[in-house]
């Protein structure tokens, strides 16, 4: 099966975004409060799933996975939490035919011009923003 999430992950890595030498860790699926600056990748509804066809072409032969980014900064600093946000997003927003993980991402595209901004009760800025793929049906 396709781990969007997980090719994510990689993929800003390697882009330099989160983790390694970065201050930005990131995490799959749930935020741990303990640090400040994080960056979570999640699971996220994609599209209907298409019914799988033997053969042939067209919608049965693909996979449309969602996943949601989450990017939390330190309180109060809404501009470096945004401008984290803003680097993923020009990061992932119209991705054609890259290789992520052991996936060809045929597009990836955010699903809203906007991203969701809310603050936690240590008044630390979070930035939530939702990306939908489409890659060949994994059989």
């Amino acid at each position: 099966m396709n781990d969007f999430v997980a090719d994510v992950q990689a993929y800003l890595e390697e882009q330099g975004l989160v983790d390694g030498s970065t201050d930005w860790p990131s995490t799959r699926g749930r935020m741990h409060d303990e640090s400040d600056q994080l960056v979570g990748i999640a699971e996220d509804v994609g599209l209907d799933p298409e019914v799988p066809a033997d053969e042939g072409l067209g919608s049965a032969a693909l996979y449309r996975p969602g996943c949601q980014v989450r990017v939390r900064g330190l309180a109060d600093d809404r501009d470096t939490t945004f401008a984290k946000a803003k680097a993923i997003h020009d990061a992932l927003h119209g991705i054609t035919g890259a290789e992520m993980g052991s996936n060809t991402y045929m597009l990836v595209r955010a699903r809203a011009s906007a991203f969701a901004r809310f603050y936690d009760d240590q008044s630390r800025p979070n930035y939530t923003m939702s990306y939908l793929a489409t890659v060949a049906a994994v059989a």
